[in-house]
């Protein structure tokens, strides 16, 4: 081999070795930086948004996480407690997070510019209120006399993700004692902006559960899965959706639509789905109904849609309409032997004018179904389910 052969050999050995160690010198330079100012960093966020906000925020403490939320370097504030005032008071707890890492970007970090680029939330509550005036704690909390710039430019928020895993997040209305509960297991969500469009990636599996003063409704501990993309545009304020598969307790349905945001959050949304068996509905119904009629075969022609129309701030509540049905469907049980076929039916549903249970009304006709000797036919109709006024005609004849 000649001289110049073994030079350059040398050269790419080095070369190579270079490029594999700079990158963990680089990294472990900016660690060593982060650690040196995380209590900086730290006590800067805190206290700015206590003086900045009309609630209160406090901690137990911090440390670094370098790789709890790659590739961002991360600091852990353990123990967050948002209040809606300024008095620490548990009753006006909004938020309780166990571990809250806000990452931040590498070369960000070098040149001394600490953008938040990422948020992950583990272990914790968030409880959203909102009170009889039609606000919600957490916008009080976050009031400010501050223009959205200035907020934006102490805070250096630059979220290219938002993580939630295992999180308790709950709604509840002050005026009808309604509260959406939902037990998230692992959330992740993404941005990315273009041409004044921002796009949200959203993964989430979730628990929920909807309690009307303190009783579950049919609606309790129902397992979702969702995985969508959203487009914001950030001119018109519209919140596009696009078209969804969503998995309920394992059951999938369609749904889409848009939200505008400066029309007091006016939405648009409508959802569908049509399925040879009635998996969907039964993954609808109370855990102990459903697991009952599991042990059946069925099929049929099964079909809804649904939409829900309107202004959802300041107190407005959205229309709500839905139509389903079932053609030719029947359930077998596979260890008796018996059947019930040919079952039939179309339905409605309707939030009605004053869009409350007190003009809700739910039309179920020309229901129909055939056992294995005779035969059942009827329809129902329940309105005002504030007061529910209920027609029921029934014909059977079967042993």
């Amino acid at each position: 081999m000649t001289l110049a052969f073994l030079k350059r050999k040398k050269f790419w050995k080095r070369f190579v070795l270079f490029a594999f160690i700079a990158p963990v010198i680089l990294f472990f330079t900016v660690l060593l930086i982060v650690y040196a100012k995380q209590d900086a960093i730290v006590r800067e966020l805190i206290e700015t948004a206590n003086k900045d906000f009309k609630g209160a925020i406090r901690i137990k403490g911090s440390h670094v996480a370098p790789f709890a939320n790659f590739p961002y370097i991360s600091i852990d504030i353990e123990g967050l407690e948002i209040f809606e005032g300024d008095d620490f008071n548990s009753k006006k707890r909004i938020v309780h997070i166990k571990d809250t890492y806000i990452g931040f970007d590498l070369t960000g970090l070098l040149t001394g510019k600490y953008d938040v680029k990422s948020i992950r939330l583990t272990d914790g509550d968030i409880r959203l209120v909102r009170h009889l005036d039609g606000s919600f704690n957490i916008a009080k909390a976050f009031e400010t006399d501050l223009p959205p710039e200035k907020v934006k430019e102490e805070f250096h928020l630059d979220l290219k993700s938002i993580k939630l895993d295992k999180i308790d997040l709950s709604k509840y209305n002050e005026s009808n004692g309604m509260m959406v509960d939902a037990y998230i297991t692992k959330t992740t969500t993404s941005f990315k902006t273009t041409n004044k469009h921002l796009s949200i990636g959203l993964d989430s599996k979730f628990e929920l559960s909807l309690i009307q003063n303190g009783d579950t409704t049919f609606i309790n501990r129902k397992h979702f899965e969702l995985d969508t993309k959203l487009d914001l545009d950030e001119l018109t304020q519209v919140l596009s959706i696009t078209e969804t598969e969503v998995l309920l307790e394992g059951a999938s349905f369609q749904f889409g639509g848009n939200v505008d945001f400066k029309d007091e959050a006016n939405v648009d949304l409508h959802f569908k789905g049509n399925k040879q068996n009635f998996d969907l509905y039964l993954a609808m119904l109370p855990k102990s109904l459903a697991e009952s009629l599991k042990e059946f075969d069925n099929h049929g022609k099964i079909f809804f849609n649904a939409r829900i129309k309107g202004k959802t701030m300041n107190g407005r509540q959205p229309q709500i309409n839905a139509n389903f049905g079932c053609e030719n469907g029947n359930f077998n049980n596979l260890e008796s032997k018996k059947k019930l076929e040919k079952i039939g039916f179309k339905g409605s549903f309707t939030n009605g004018s004053k869009r409350d249970l007190s003009t809700m009304r739910l039309e179920l006709e020309n229901f129909s179904a055939k056992p294995e000797a005779g035969t059942f036919k009827g329809k129902l109709l329940v309105e005002n389910f504030d007061s529910p006024d209920i027609d029921m005609n029934l014909i059977s004849d079967f042993d």
